[in-house]
Parts: structure tokens; C-alpha cells; sequence
């Protein structure tokens, strides 16, 4: 507050009720110092209310020493119990009632996102570490006295638990679902197939086996294709642990989707055999894409597109370093890649076929809206709502990893429409566009460090040629020629993803007016649904939900001008849960997770020695100063004050004037 101003406001009021007392006097006021007080106090409360003071108190808070408890609502914790995930209820009721009042205890459950809401043990997918990391950040600077993590260990969203350091030396002890010996187990854990083939080509599918606790036995492993057996081999072990690839040759006799099967027979006295099985799908195709690679000069994010789609055996690029394709060449081609033109002459491949831009700068041409260039420094970060494919978790968890791209634009391009895939700070710099050619902007180069740091952190580049091969699939799938044309964004789906669908239909047909697109999904010739595809911008969308496992096909189907236009296709849904492989705790990483981080790792229905090593530590009530600062102006009940001043001087005033 201005205290200069709050004593000129205070000799203002008692000027007015110096001034008040004088006239009460000559008015034979009997009691004009009452009068007068009672103008002064209205005022002087009147006063401090509009110059708003602050009131600060201090107070101490004693602030228990908190347990977290972290809570694994997988779906494979209610294989491992059988459905009587009470005993976990009770483990926590006991650990509650032997800790006492003196901790306060905070419950948050995790699948693949962490919440304080308790949920159903269903989840589809793990992620350990992201609960863990969370946990850490909601908690920093309290009293955490110890971490309990109640899981099986088993994940397949996120970094390995045991990389994970929280709340710096706070414990994290670990509570083991299921058995943590080894058990007789055969398990597929791995297939290597390429998602598409060449019709009348051989193509490969291999499978890791891994046979645990099995000894000497003789197993049978088939390829299946609707439950049909193509092939078999037989396999032969003589250790109690060990890995085993097998390959299967297979040669695509038919155009289409295919699902095949590679299925292991069952050890003796094996329990588990969710395992024994996993799924390929794969599509075959009648021939290649033709996709052109066009610019002046290599570059190594040329060299990085190409060998993210080295393995896609349905596409042949064709080179034009140093010169354009002519007409004749864009005819013959499916799509083009265009890494950063000098000049414009990339709109006239752009308006022939759909194209792949990458632009660094504004010498191909591209005029911006806004003065500021993008952070050469800010992080990187994917479209969680991106509508055309699905973006892998573990993508939008490498993306804090990865270097920014690089730009030398004095401007930056605006692109109308267009659907980011990727931002860069609050900037876009990988768009879709819907046109018809379908376009895709890069903005920057640095695309193969993105290669190089997710090897660097994982040894594999499968995230980004992932994105990459997305990305190729989308640009290639609308057909020059076909005035509808729709498809899935994938043609494998797992049976916890959302099944969407996008497409095109030719502006000539409608002249920009939003023809109706019935898009009906079926199985086995029984319709399942049917929608009406939305219109964004040049393209066509929709998404129909979660489907369980089977093949379907779909129709698409357009009547303008009254003429019909149709497009159809194939695609499947798959059951991929990873939490129904195992029956077992991942009891190494577990132990390795706690130890870790100053703890250790137990089974459940054996706490007691957590109990006991949190009591022994001795964690204390920490006494914390509070600074809260209250607006007087929110004081109603002063505003009540100085009106009843105000009133009661003037019916006292009224009163002794009529004596």
C-alpha cells in the first residue's frame, strides 16, 4: 500500500468529520461527537477497503511423511491372480493400518496413463517408467518417506523401470505380482516380416522362440494362415533356457491382405500358452510404387527417407538427382519426395502427383505470414489429436530426445489447412496437406539426426521409420486415377487402437460442394457400421471406433450428379496385448528398479519387512512455514460495517432533529 496516500485519505476523513461535528453544532446536535465518530469510522473503513491493503499471516503446517503407492492396473495382474485381486486390497489395508497415523498415504493407479481414479484391471498396455517419472514430478519437494510399486514388472510402453532415478533418495520398494521363479514356459516373443510383398514373390516371416525351463523335448511349429497349416518344422532342445529363430519362406500366390499365424506346439506340463502364438499381416501387392527421389544434390535426409523404407517391398524409387523428371516420367510415377528446391519448379510436380516437400528455405518459393523464424532451439514435440495415423506412445516419449530442425527462412511459410503431424516450440514443421495431389511439408533438415539419436538411445530406428513409413503409406495411397478413393490409415489394426479411415474424392465431381461419403464396414458380409465420412478441407475422414478381432472389408460409396462412385478394400483386426504372454513377475527388473533407488523387492503377502524398514528409518513430521496474504477488499462484512455507520449516523441525526 501506498502509505502516503492512505494518510492523506485518513486526514481527508477527519477533516469531513471535523467539518461534519461543526455543522452538527450550529444544527443543536445533542451529541455531535457521536455523529462525527460515526462519519469518521464509515469513511476511514470505506478508505481501507478501496485502497486495498494486504493482510499476511504466518503459520507452521506439520506435514506427515507421505507413502506413495503405486497401483499396476494391467490386465495381465488379473490373469496372474485369477481374479482375486482382493489379496492386493488387503496387502494395502495392512500396510495402512501397521504404518499408522503418522503417514499419510497417497494411492495413484496406472496402465498406460497415471490417475488418482481407481480403474479396472484392463489395461492393454504398461508403462512403468512414464507412472514413475510423473509420480515424481507431482511429488517434488514433499515428505515422501517411500515409494511402493505394486506390479508385475511387465511393460511394453516406456523405458526399462530400472533406468528410472525419482525423488532423489527417496526408496522405492517393489511388491512382485505373480511367481517369481521361473516357470515351464514356451514363448513366441518376437516376429520379423516385411508388412508387404510382391505378388508371385517369396517373402520371409521369422520368429524368436524363447524355451524356458523346458530340457530335452521336441516341438512342432507351424505356419497358419486361416487356421490353415502351410508349413511345419520341428524344433529340438537340450537346455533348460534358450533363444531359437526360425525362418518360413512363404511365396504370395494372391492379391490382398493376409493374416498369418506362427504357432509353437506346447511343453510338458506348460501353463501358460497365450504366448505359443503371434500374428502377421501382411499385404500383397501387384506391383511397386514408383516413387521419384528429386534434388539438386544427396543429402543425408535423402539417405535417411530412403533406408527407413529400404524394407518396403512394394516401393522402387527412381533417382533424379540434379534434374527434374519430365512429363513422360511423371506420368509413369506414384508420388515424389522433393528435397529442398532452389526454385519453384516443384509446383508443377506438386500439381501432377502427390509430393513430399522438404524446405529449409524461402528460395523454393514460400511466402510467410509471421516476422519470427522458428527456435532453432525448441523441443520437439508430436500432435497428441494427429487424425491420419496413429502415433506410437513411446514416439511422443522420444520426441524430448531429438534435436530441433534446422531453418534459414525470413519468413515463415503459412500453409492453409494443412494437419501438423510434428511442432517444433509452437511452430508446425510437418504438415498434411488434404489437396488433391496430396501434399506433405517438411520444414527443416536434420530428419537422419532424428535416425541417429533414436539409435544412440535405443540401438534400433523403429520410431522414426515408423513415422517415415506412415508417412510414405498415406502419400501413395490415393490413385491418380480413381475419382474416390478411401482407405484405413493401416491395413493391421490391434483391437485397443481406434479403426479410421481417410480419403479423397475429386473436386471436379462436387465443385467444392461436401458430397455425402457412406463408408460401411463389414464382417463376413454382415455390416457392422456405417457413417458418413467428414469433410476436412480436400479430404475425407472417419473413425468408427474399437472392433474385435477378425478380417473385414469396407465400402465407400458417393452418388453425384447421378452417378456412383465406389471404392472398397480389406483390412484386420488383430488381439496384441502383450500383458497376456506371461504369467510371471519380471522379478529382475523389479529388484533392479528398487535397489536402484535405495529399496528392495518383495511378493506379495510379504510386506512386512517394507513396513519395518520405513518404521526403522524414521521419517519425522516436518513443520513448514506458510505465508498466506489476504485482499482486505474481500472482507464483505466490512462494506456491512461502514453502511450501518453511514445508516445508524443518519436515523441518529433524523431522530435528535425532530426533538
Amino acid at each position: 500500500m501506498n502509505w502516503i496516500i492512505f494518510l492523506l485519505g485518513l486526514a481527508i476523513c477527519c477533516w469531513m468529520a471535523w467539518m461534519v461535528y461543526k455543522k452538527d453544532i450550529h444544527s443543536d446536535v445533542p451529541y455531535p461527537l457521536i455523529t462525527a465518530g460515526l462519519r469518521m469510522g464509515s469513511f476511514i473503513l470505506l478508505l481501507i477497503l478501496l485502497a486495498a491493503p494486504k493482510i499476511t499471516f504466518h503459520s507452521k503446517v506439520q506435514i506427515k511423511p507421505k507413502v506413495i503407492l503405486l497401483d499396476d492396473r494391467s490386465s495381465s495382474i488379473l490373469n496372474i491372480l485369477h481374479k482375486d485381486t482382493i489379496l492386493i486390497n488387503e496387502e494395502i489395508n495392512n500396510l495402512k493400518e501397521r504404518l499408522g497415523t503418522d503417514y499419510e498415504f497417497q494411492h495413484y493407479y496406472f496402465n498406460e496413463e497415471l490417475t488418482t481414479n481407481q480403474i479396472p484391471y484392463l489395461g492393454e498396455a504398461t508403462n512403468i517408467s512414464n507412472a514413475l517419472q510423473e509420480v515424481s514430478t507431482k511429488n517434488t519437494d514433499q515428505n515422501v518417506a517411500a515409494m511402493l510399486l505394486i506390479s508385475d514388472g511387465q511393460y511394453n510402453l516406456g523405458s526399462a523401470p530400472s533406468t528410472i532415478t525419482v525423488l532423489n533418495t527417496t526408496p522405492i520398494y517393489c511388491i512382485a505380482i505373480g511367481d517369481t521363479n521361473k516357470i515351464i514356459d514356451v514363448a513366441i516373443t518376437k516376429l520379423y516380416f516385411n508388412k508387404t510383398a510382391l505378388l508371385n514373390n517369396l517373402f520371409e516371416i521369422k520368429a524368436d522362440i524363447k524355451f524356458q525351463q523346458v530340457g530335452n523335448q521336441t516341438f512342432t511349429l507351424a505356419l497358419k494362415e486361416n487356421n490353415v497349416v502351410i508349413q511345419t518344422k520341428t524344433i529340438s532342445t537340450s537346455l533348460q533356457e534358450q533363444v531359437k529363430t526360425i525362418a518360413f519362406l512363404q511365396k504370395a500366390t494372391q492379391e490382398g491382405l493376409h493374416n498369418y499365424s506362427i504357432e509353437v506346439s506346447k511343453a510338458q506340463q506348460e501353463v501358460n500358452i497365450q504366448n505359443n502364438q503371434q500374428i502377421a499381416t501382411i499385404h500383397v501387392k501387384a506391383e511397386k510404387k514408383q516413387i521419384a527421389i528429386i534434388g539438386d544434390a544427396p543429402h543425408p535426409d535423402m539417405q535417411a527417407i530412403v533406408a527407413a523404407l529400404d524394407k518396403n517391398k512394394s516401393i522402387q524409387f527412381q533417382s533424379f538427382i540434379g534434374k527434374s523428371p519430365s512429363e513422360s516420367d511423371l506420368n509413369k510415377l506414384d508420388a515424389a519426395i522433393y528435397f529442398y528446391p532452389k526454385q519453384e519448379d516443384w509446383k508443377v510436380i506438386a500439381q501432377k502427383i502427390p509430393t513430399w516437400l522438404f524446405v529449409a528455405g524461402n528460395e523454393a518459393g514460400f511466402v510467410g505470414t509471421e516476422k519470427n523464424k522458428i527456435n532453432p532451439t525448441s523441443s520437439i514435440l508430436f500432435n497428441k489429436q494427429f487424425s491420419l495415423f496413429e502415433i506410437n506412445t513411446n514416439t511422443q516419449i522420444l520426441a524430448a530426445q531429438l534435436p530441433p530442425l534446422q531453418q534459414h527462412f525470413n519468413t515463415l511459410p503459412s500453409i492453409a489447412n494443412a494437419e501438423p503431424l510434428a511442432y517444433q516450440g509452437t511452430n508446425s514443421i510437418w504438415l498434411f496437406e488434404p489437396s488433391r495431389p496430396f501434399r506433405i511439408t517438411t520444414l527443416g533438415e536434420g530428419i537422419w539426426k532424428w535416425r541417429m539419436y533414436e539409435y544412440k538411445n535405443t540401438h534400433n530406428h523403429a520410431l522414426i521409420d515408423e513415422l517415415i513409413q506412415n508417412t510414405i503409406t498415406l502419400l501413395t495411397q490415393q490413385e491418380r486415377n480413381k475419382k474416390l478413393s478411401v482407405h484405413p490409415i493401416k491395413d493391421a489394426f490391434n483391437n485397443n487402437e481406434v479403426v479410421s479411415f481417410v480419403g479423397s474424392l475429386e473436386d471436379e465431381l462436387h465443385n467444392g460442394e461436401q458430397a455425402a461419403v457412406k463408408l460401411t464396414v463389414q464382417c463376413k458380409n454382415k455390416p457392422i457400421t456405417s457413417v458418413l465420412m467428414q469433410h476436412n478441407s480436400a479430404s475425407l475422414q472417419a473413425s468408427i471406433g474399437r472392433l474385435e478381432n477378425g478380417s473385414y472389408t469396407y465400402s465407400a460409396i458417393a452418388k453425384v450428379n447421378g452417378i456412383t462412385y465406389e471404392d472398397k478394400g480389406a483390412f484386420v483386426v488383430n488381439k496384441k496385448s502383450m500383458e497376456d504372454l506371461t504369467n510371471t513377475a519380471n522379478w529382475n527388473e523389479l529388484q533392479a528398479l528398487a535397489n536402484n533407488n535405495n529399496g528392495f523387492a518383495t511378493t506379495l503377502g510379504n510386506t512386512t519387512r517394507i513396513i519395518d524398514s520405513i518404521k526403522n528409518n524414521k521419517y519425522k513430521a516436518i513443520l513448514k512455514s506458510q505465508e498466506k496474504s489476504i485482499d482486505i477488499i474481500d472482507f464483505k462484512w466490512l462494506f456491512i460495517i461502514a453502511f450501518a455507520l453511514l445508516v445508524a449516523e443518519w436515523i441518529l441525526r433524523k431522530y435528535w432533529m425532530a426533538q
